[in-house]
């Protein structure tokens, strides 16, 4: 027996171009780095990846297991060509021992070897198999990630759903607007709003219905002021067109013959009406003593308080929480000489409604306060458990401006509510840009020389139980 060498070198037919042209992809092929991108047949895209898709790389075990498959599909592919070469061997036992050697050498090396073009052909059918394996395990393991980060995102997105739907079906949005009364525009008052036109009542009248139906959201109680011709001008559309309730309380007349009130109104759907009141503060007079004991002094001082101001007030219950809420529209005496009359005018609301609903909870009033949040007027309010639910809570400041006119740009209106009922404001209306109101209003896109204010409020789970 000869001894089998340790390397032999196999004479192959093959042309010097044909060697060349092979080993230059031969090198492409295993010089190539790990980009995607490759400058041989091995580039073709067979699966399109996603942009967004995370670069996993097959387990190594399974990769061992597939390339040794390969090997052994190849090396069987290999045998089954050359099959006649051994089957004469083992023929033909006539030959001497050194020749079937040989012989034996030689077909071994084809075996391992073949000639170069099958090699190469192998090399790059083995190379393209391991890309479309490696392709195929990302793409299903990208799959399945896909599959859970949907599946993660579901169930969030349900939760938060879920957790939205509760919250809105304890929460809604109160608007508090002074509408200026018809009696009280006259050119000399507003020379500031051009063109005139825009005073007229029918002009006005379209713009604050279209402002209360549409632009203001869905709002789903209404404290509205300075109303006049209710019977003819508001109550078809309130209940017709805005489909709420309305509770309307005039002015009383013994300071002038003005015929304007307050009123609220609300969403039917989500309120149920239980009761209303409407509070004259006229009736000041008969809470304060020494007006009986100063002799004199007595009709005067009366007169004083007289100023036939009122607030329409109605009791709600709030369907979805079953919660009672007693929501008040005001509207406080103008005269900023007056600060006093204002004060007493505030005490004796909130005297009233609590005496009304005999409670201190659950209460909502808005209006026009006619007063800065500087005033006495405003820190009773505070001081008496009173929070004011514009006032933003980051710069502790109320809005900018609610009542805008040339010699008048301030904060006057507001909406308060008792304490440790209400768990959040979630939103609160922005007023207009004070470039965007001309030099005053009412103006071009404001029909009333007030803005209205309204927030979103969302009522504590506990008040609800």
């Amino acid at each position: 027996m000869l001894p089998v060498p340790t390397a032999m070198v196999i004479p192959v037919e093959i042309s010097d171009a044909a060697f060349l042209a092979t080993t230059s992809i031969v090198s492409s092929k295993l010089v190539e780095d790990d980009d995607e991108e490759v400058a041989s047949p091995s580039s073709l895209v067979l699966f399109d990846d996603d942009d967004d898709a995370e670069k996993t790389h097959p387990p190594l075990p399974l990769l061992f297991c597939l390339w040794g498959f390969c090997l052994f599909f190849v090396f069987v592919f290999l045998l089954s060509a050359k099959k006649r070469s051994f089957g004469f061997l083992l023929d033909d036992e006539d030959e001497d021992e050194e020749e079937e050697e040989k012989e034996l050498l030689v077909l071994c090396g084809r075996v391992v070897f073949c000639d170069a073009k099958q090699t190469l052909d192998i090399i790059v059918v083995l190379f393209l198999l391991r890309r479309i394996v490696e392709k195929v395990f990302v793409r299903i393991l990208t799959h399945e990630k896909k599959r859970e980060r949907k599946k993660t995102n579901d169930n969030t997105q349900t939760q938060k759903k879920s957790s939205s739907n509760m919250s809105s079906l304890f929460s809604f949005r109160i608007c508090s607007y002074n509408v200026l009364a018809q009696c009280y525009v006259k050119s000399e008052w507003f020379s500031c709003t051009k063109p005139k036109s825009l005073l007229k009542w029918k002009q006005r009248r379209e713009h604050l219905r279209r402002k209360l139906r549409d632009e203001l959201g869905e709002v789903d109680v209404f404290c509205l002021q300075e109303v006049d011709e209710f019977e003819n001008e508001w109550k078809e559309f309130i209940e017709n067109e805005l489909n709420m309730g309305v509770f309307y309380k005039q002015r009383t007349h013994k300071s002038n013959n003005k015929k304007d009130g307050s009123l609220v109104c609300w969403n039917k759907e989500k309120f149920e009406l239980l009761d209303t009141l409407g509070v004259e503060f006229n009736e000041v007079t008969k809470t304060i003593p020494y007006l009986d004991e100063v002799e004199g002094f007595e009709e005067e001082e009366k007169r004083e308080y007289e100023r036939d101001c009122v607030a329409a007030c109605v009791m709600l219950l709030h369907k979805a929480s079953n919660v009672p809420i007693t929501c008040v529209s005001t509207h406080l005496y103008w005269d900023p000489a007056k600060a006093f009359v204002k004060l007493k005018q505030a005490e004796y609301l909130r005297e009233e409604i609590e005496r009304w609903s005999q409670t201190k909870g659950n209460i909502l009033i808005g209006g026009d306060f006619n007063s800065l949040a500087t005033s006495d007027v405003y820190k009773s309010m505070i001081e008496n458990d009173y929070v004011s639910l514009m006032r933003d809570n980051e710069t502790g400041r109320e809005p900018e401006y609610t009542n805008v006119t040339p010699s008048f740009t301030e904060t006057i209106d507001y909406i308060f509510s008792s304490k440790n009922w209400i768990e959040k404001v979630t939103h609160r209306g922005k007023v207009k840009n004070r470039d965007l109101l001309f030099d005053g209003c009412p103006c071009e896109g404001e029909p009333s020389d007030h803005l209205p204010i309204y927030c979103d409020i969302e009522l504590k789970k506990a008040a609800a139980n």
